[in-house]
């Protein structure tokens, strides 16, 4: 078609210029960041002369962020505030550093959801900040809204933090889940759902936003199976410039950008080298409806590299009895939306406008039993580099004074991968593969000089 063919001048690109190893630059400002505030609350308390509000414009000032007239309207710096206006309800989730609860505002008795994060580490404070403040620029119906942001931090010789962060509640479960539930499942159900999704792109690339995590764990459906909200923006890009990252060819490094495991959804630009901009977020889309209309990723593999290497060779099947049953207007839209050159990929408008999102579609039911079979195989679907239990991770990285290792990453929910890299880079040992034993064991790689395995018996019941 046509469209296919269409060019157009991206919003904004990504380049990944080379960069120094700063991880021991980073940690190093972290502590001086801490002694800093350390040593302001000794001289606070000495001068006894220092109001609240100049306590919080230090801790700002100390961590780079600057808060506007709207800014301090809806992020608060006082705990107490948040429990005169809210009452908590019942746990809707856990993430790797927090909890998700509903809580109910007293004054009209709206429901909404608050994220919980308990934290020692200024630069969670400070991510968290940024990603709330570019969140709340985004009104869509199709996308989580930001409503407030509480922050508690207490300095001292173990400063400690605790983020409230209050947002909309989506009465549902993330779209795999929900479409499970549906008696009925059609091109038209999947067409619906998936025209909101691209005008969320629309929109976010409108507004100068790149996901850049786009997956059906980032879609929560409402129950009725009708509409979605996205969601986790941990990864996300708010610019109208240009952004720096690391050459990955050259470190080796790629697994950096897997975004907490979802190669499977990245686009082959990624992991290429040169500039990519915010059409990775249509390849995403195309992978999603792939996945939606059959249940099975276009791109599969047990292990990451062989995972990559699919990618980048951009070969992909639609054969089968599922697909037999899916119409060609279906698989056109995929094949144009899973284009290895970005510049061949339709843009969310070019999606919008396609006969098969345009046109109301089949509402004859797909084949249930296997639809359902491959889904529940997808929801299970992890690449062999994320199997490793997490709080073994976590013991791991304290174990070894790479705490700060741990926070950042579980922060981003970042891979295995990309924690096993950092680690390595820190302590020249590989903890992606390893037993639980009697005793700790560190033993060298055959195949490399600067490279150890550690074997360590980990408690599964350790608190956290």
């Amino acid at each position: 078609m046509d469209i296919q063919n269409q060019r157009r001048k991206s919003k904004f690109s990504f380049s990944r210029a080379p960069i120094s190893d700063n991880t021991q630059q980073n940690t190093l400002q972290q502590f001086k960041n801490k002694f800093k505030g350390q040593m302001l609350q000794l001289i606070n308390k000495s001068e006894n002369g220092n109001t609240k509000e100049q306590e919080i414009q230090q801790f700002l000032n100390r961590i780079n962020i600057e808060l506007d007239e709207e800014d301090n309207k809806q992020i608060k710096f006082d705990l107490s505030e948040f429990w005169e206006k809210y009452t908590e309800g019942e746990v809707l989730g856990e993430g790797c550093i927090g909890l998700v609860k509903s809580i109910t505002r007293k004054l009209d008795g709206q429901e909404l959801a608050c994220k919980t994060v308990k934290t020692d580490a200024e630069e969670i404070v400070k991510n968290m900040i940024l990603e709330f403040k570019n969140l709340k620029k985004l009104s869509h119906p199709h996308i989580v809204k930001m409503e407030e942001l509480y922050i508690q931090w207490n300095e001292g010789f173990q400063s400690t933090g605790t983020v409230y962060v209050v947002m909309e509640k989506v009465k549902g479960s993330e779209m795999f889940e929900v479409i499970q539930k549906q008696k009925n499942y059609s091109e038209c159900t999947a067409r619906i759902l998936f025209k909101q999704v691209l005008e969320a792109i629309d929109y976010m690339h409108e507004n100068y936003c790149c996901h850049r995590d786009l997956k059906p764990n980032n879609i929560l459906c409402a129950e009725d199976g009708r509409s979605i909200k996205i969601t986790d923006f941990n990864v996300s890009k708010f610019t109208d410039g240009y952004k720096e990252f690391g050459n990955l060819n050259e470190h080796g490094k790629i697994e950096m950008w897997t975004y907490t495991g979802t190669v499977a959804f990245s686009a082959p630009e990624i992991f290429s080298g040169g500039l990519y901009n915010e059409q990775v977020d249509l390849w995403s889309a195309g992978v999603i409806l792939y996945v939606m209309l059959s249940g099975e990723l276009p791109f599969n593999s047990d292990y990451l590299n062989d995972l990559i290497d699919k990618i980048q060779q951009c070969k992909y099947e639609m054969v089968g009895p599922i697909w037999d049953q899916i119409s060609y207007q279906a698989k056109d839209l995929i094949s144009n939306l899973l284009q290895f050159d970005p510049q061949k990929r339709l843009t969310p408008q070019q999606a919008l406008d396609h006969p098969w999102v345009k046109n109301a579609q089949n509402e004859s039911n797909l084949p249930r039993d296997r639809l359902e079979k491959n889904m529940a195989r997808f929801l299970n679907w992890k690449p062999q580099e994320a199997q490793m239990n997490a709080k073994k991770i976590k013991q791991l990285c304290f174990l070894f004074g790479a705490g700060e290792i741990w926070k950042r990453n579980s922060l981003k929910h970042s891979s295995v991968s990309t924690i096993s890299e950092e680690f390595k880079k820190f302590k020249s040992i590989d903890i992606t593969s390893f037993k639980a034993t009697e005793q700790i064991q560190v033993v060298k790689d055959k195949n490399s000089s600067h490279v150890y395995h550690i074997d360590y018996p980990f408690s599964e019941d350790e608190s956290d």
